[in-house]
């Protein structure tokens, strides 16, 4: 029925059907209805173009190439040809049928006068020059970009979008564990993405104590102009223990402690700390480093644990991964570690210069660091 009504227009009708709902589907261009309406009129003009158009043998409607609409749409634009006795009317019809066929085309798919312009620079190899800024006046495009253009839909099925710069990921220290804690985090100094890439972490940087002024000198009121002389008095001799100490505090502060008579405190007044209990259950740590064995493979993460490192705070363990383990992935689980042994907490790095990837859990009874 298409084809006896349309001829081989109806073809064409199918292919706009089928571009409509691709723009549609995939956001290409503004959503204009008057695209339809350009669209019906380029592909009734291209009808009245076909049917001037020889029949071949295969045809075998009784209508032309361009169909029922084709030869009523002929019929109406010959007559003015014929009005004015140009010979051949219906062939100067077919012409201006297909001229406006590929116009109304244009103004359906959303196209300009830019991109005609462009279409002609790109056919006669010419650059485009964009206009000289005056100075003072801000410059401002000539066709205003949005999102929802042709050209962009275009961009964007050939895969050609600006790239998003996305922020790298650095793994830090989790909270959870004593400020003087740090264990062998403290000599980490690379900390692993989620790319594989290796990325320097800031160390932080601890301000240090203002320095306390001093107190404003008296006023002295004014005297002859003579100024006294001033006689160096020699200084007392410093006990032997106060000689030996170390210097914590700035030169000019011990100059002011040394000329107030302020006596250091002696080292009796600090306690010896209590002997460290060297004592380690071993069962204990072996049954720690099958368990987390365990719950590693459970994630898919092959490996051993190589070493256990126990020390007053947190025990460390050293993973040696198998080939192919990416240690991002490792990093990644350290909160489902901490859960799966029972932790508060767990943190997990890479020991720099080593094949081995430390994950550190807290020990269930702290002992106190001096």
């Amino acid at each position: 029925l298409l084809m006896q009504g349309f001829g081989w227009t109806a073809i064409l009708l199918g292919f706009a059907l089928m571009i409509g709902g691709v723009r549609r589907a995939f956001g290409i261009g503004q959503q204009d209805p008057a695209s339809w309406m350009w669209g019906l009129a380029a592909i009734l003009f291209a009808a009245c173009c076909l049917a001037e158009w020889p029949i071949p043998k295969s045809w075998n409607m009784s209508a032309g190439l361009g169909g029922v609409a084709g030869e009523l749409m002929l019929a109406i634009l010959s007559t003015p040809f014929a009005a004015l006795k140009i010979p051949d009317p219906q062939v100067w019809a077919s012409a201006f049928a297909g001229l406006g066929a590929i116009l109304f085309a244009a103004m359906a798919m959303g196209l300009g006068a830019s991109d005609a312009s462009s279409l002609w620079r790109a056919l006669t190899h010419k650059p485009h020059r964009e206009p000289e800024p005056v100075v003072g006046v801000p410059a401002l495009p000539s066709r205003p970009a949005t999102s929802g253009s042709l050209m962009d839909g275009v961009m964007r099925l050939l895969g050609k979008k600006p790239q998003e710069v996305i922020e790298p990921i650095v793994y830090t220290e989790e909270d959870g564990f004593e400020e003087g804690d740090r264990g062998f985090f403290s000599a980490v100094e690379k900390a692993e993405g989620a790319d594989g890439k290796t990325r320097p972490i800031v160390p932080r940087v601890l301000e240090s104590r203002p320095i306390p002024e001093a107190a404003p000198a008296a006023v002295v009121p004014a005297g002859p102009s003579v100024a006294p002389r001033t006689v160096n008095k020699p200084q007392p001799p410093q006990p032997a223990q106060q000689q030996a100490a170390p210097r914590s505090v700035p030169q000019h502060q011990s100059i002011r402690a040394r000329d107030a008579s302020n006596a250091i405190p002696p080292l009796d007044l600090l306690d010896v700390p209590p002997p460290r209990s060297s004592d380690v259950d071993e069962a204990r740590l072996l049954e720690m480093a099958d368990r987390l064995g365990g719950v590693l493979t459970e994630f898919g993460i092959k490996g051993r644990i190589t070493e256990v490192r126990p020390g007053p705070v947190v025990t460390l363990f050293e993973l040696e991964p198998a080939a192919g383990v990416r240690s991002s992935k490792v990093i990644a689980l350290a909160e489902d570690i901490a859960r799966a042994m029972s932790a508060t907490s767990a943190r997990v790095a890479v020991i720099p210069g080593r094949n081995a990837i430390g994950i550190e859990l807290p020990n269930p009874t702290r002992e106190t660091v001096y």
